[in-house]
C-alpha cells in the first residue's frame, strides 16, 4: 500500500511555468476585454440615473414654483439670485417647519435695463454633510414622494448645483410679468474644488447668465464639458397663470356685459341714463336688478387689496412689497373680491355661475389662487355719477406677482 502510494505521488505532474505564463496572458486578454464593457455598462447605468433624478427634481421644483408663484415673484428680498416659498424670507412653506425655506444661487438683482449677471452655482448641500441642505428641498420634496436629501443628489451620488436667477420681467399681454430661472447641474461626477462657502462641485466652464431688457428677459445655461443640467422657466410658470388669470376675467366680463345688456332689453323703459351694471338707487325709473330676491349693490366703500383671498382657505397673507421690508398692499378702491366667503352681492349667481348655497366656481379665481375682483362704480370707471353721456362701464380685475393689476374694462351694450 505504501509503495503503491509512492509510485502515484511520483506520477503526478504540475502546472509548467510556461503553462503558468500563457494562463496569466489569457485572463489579462480576457479582463481587457471584459473591464471596459463592465465600466461602460456602470457608467450607462449612473448616467441614466442621473437623468432620471434630474427630471425628478425639475418637475418637483416646477410643481412647487407654480404653487407659491405669488409669493416667489413679490418678495422684494427675492430680487437677486434667492427664491423663497412663502410671503417673506422668515415664513416657512407646508413642509419646511419652521424657519426660511428658499433656494438660492449667486447672483446680484439687475437694476438696470440691458444689464446682464452671472450667476455662480451653490450647492444643493455640501458633500458629507446633508444637515446642510438647503431648506427650500424641504418644501420640494412635499411634491416628489423623496426625501429632501435623495432629491437633491445626482445619480452619481453627488448634490446637484443650483443656480437662480435674479428676479426677471418680460411684458407679456400688456402686463410685466416677473419671474426667475432655475437651473440644475450636475458635475457627472467630476471632483470638488474650494469655494467662498465650503465644496462647489466642478462643473467646467459651466455659465449661467441672464439678461434684463427694456420689455424682455432671458437666461442662458452654457454646459461645461462633461457636465449635464436642465433650466426651469419660471416665465413660462408664470406665463401659464396668467393665460388662465386672463381666461376666467374674459369669462366673467362676457358674462356681465351680456347681463348689462339683457337687463336693459328687459325695462320697459329703457333709460340711457341707467347704469344697468347694478342696482341704481338714485334713479327711481331704474328697475332694481334682483337675483332670488337680493340686488347687485355697487362696489362703494370697500377694496379689492394684494393678495386677498386664496382656494384653499388659508387666512389672508400680507404680501411685502417695498424695499424697506415694512408691509405694504397695493389696493383698488370702490372694488370688492368677487369670491367673498359671503357674496352678499349674489352677483355669481346673476351672471349665472353659481347658485344659492353652491361653492364658488373655480373661474372666479386668478391662476395664482385668489379671488378675482370687480368694481361697477367710480373712480376707476364710468358710471352715473361721474359721466351723464353712456356707455357706462365696470371692471374685473386680478392681481399678478409684484402687485401688478390685470384688469378688463366693460363697455355697456344697449
Amino acid at each position: 500500500m505504501i509503495l503503491e502510494s509512492k509510485q502515484t505521488n511520483q506520477n503526478e505532474k504540475g502546472f509548467t511555468l510556461l503553462e503558468i505564463i500563457i494562463a496569466i496572458a489569457l485572463m489579462t486578454i480576457l479582463m481587457a476585454i471584459l473591464i471596459p464593457g463592465v465600466m461602460s455598462a456602470v457608467k450607462y447605468y449612473e448616467y441614466f440615473e442621473n437623468k432620471v433624478q434630474m427630471q425628478k427634481v425639475a418637475k418637483a421644483i416646477e410643481v412647487t414654483y407654480s404653487e407659491y408663484a405669488m409669493a416667489i415673484d413679490s418678495n422684494p428680498a427675492d430680487n437677486g439670485s434667492t427664491i423663497t416659498f412663502g410671503w417673506s424670507s422668515g415664513s416657512g412653506g407646508s413642509g419646511s417647519g419652521s424657519g426660511s425655506s428658499t433656494i438660492a444661487g449667486s447672483g446680484n438683482p439687475i437694476t438696470t435695463p440691458g444689464s446682464s449677471e452671472v450667476v455662480q452655482p451653490e450647492t444643493a448641500y455640501y458633500l458629507g454633510n446633508p444637515k446642510s441642505i438647503q431648506s427650500g428641498f424641504k418644501v420640494i420634496a412635499d411634491n416628489s414622494g423623496e426625501s429632501p436629501v435623495q432629491l437633491a443628489t445626482d445619480g452619481y451620488g453627488r448634490p446637484f448645483m443650483i443656480y437662480v436667477s435674479p428676479q426677471l420681467y418680460t411684458v407679456y399681454e400688456g402686463y410685466p410679468l416677473y419671474y426667475h430661472d432655475i437651473a440644475i447641474v450636475s458635475n457627472n461626477g467630476q471632483g470638488l474644488k474650494k469655494g467662498s462657502g465650503g465644496d462647489i462641485q466642478n462643473v467646467g466652464k459651466t455659465t449661467f447668465t441672464c439678461y434684463q431688457g427694456e420689455t424682455s428677459s432671458y437666461c442662458s445655461l452654457q454646459l461645461g464639458r462633461d457636465v449635464s443640467g436642465d433650466v426651469i422657466s419660471g416665465f413660462k410658470i408664470q406665463q401659464k397663470l396668467l393665460n388662465y388669470t386672463i381666461k376666467n376675467i374674459d369669462q366673467i366680463a362676457s358674462a356681465y356685459s351680456t347681463f348689462f345688456t339683457a337687463n336693459y332689453l328687459q325695462s320697459s323703459s329703457r333709460i340711457l341714463g341707467c347704469d344697468y351694471f347694478y342696482q341704481n338707487s338714485t334713479t327711481t325709473q331704474c328697475t332694481p336688478y334682483e337675483i332670488n330676491g337680493n340686488t347687485i349693490t355697487t362696489t362703494t366703500s370697500n377694496s379689492y387689496t394684494f393678495p386677498s383671498y386664496d382656494t384653499n382657505g388659508k387666512s389672508q397673507q400680507e404680501a411685502t412689497l417695498n424695499s424697506s421690508g415694512s408691509p405694504f398692499q397695493p389696493q383698488i378702491s370702490s372694488a370688492l373680491p368677487l369670491a367673498q366667503n359671503n357674496n352678499s352681492d349674489y352677483l355669481l349667481q346673476a351672471l349665472g355661475f353659481t347658485s344659492s348655497g353652491s361653492s364658488i366656481p373655480n373661474n372666479a379665481y386668478s391662476g395664482w389662487g385668489y379671488s378675482l375682483g370687480y368694481s361697477n362704480v367710480s373712480p376707476n370707471i364710468r358710471d352715473a355719477s361721474n359721466t351723464s353721456n353712456p356707455p357706462f362701464t365696470a371692471a374685473i380685475y386680478a392681481w399678478a406677482p409684484h402687485g401688478i393689476l390685470v384688469s378688463d374694462i366693460i363697455a355697456g351694450s344697449y
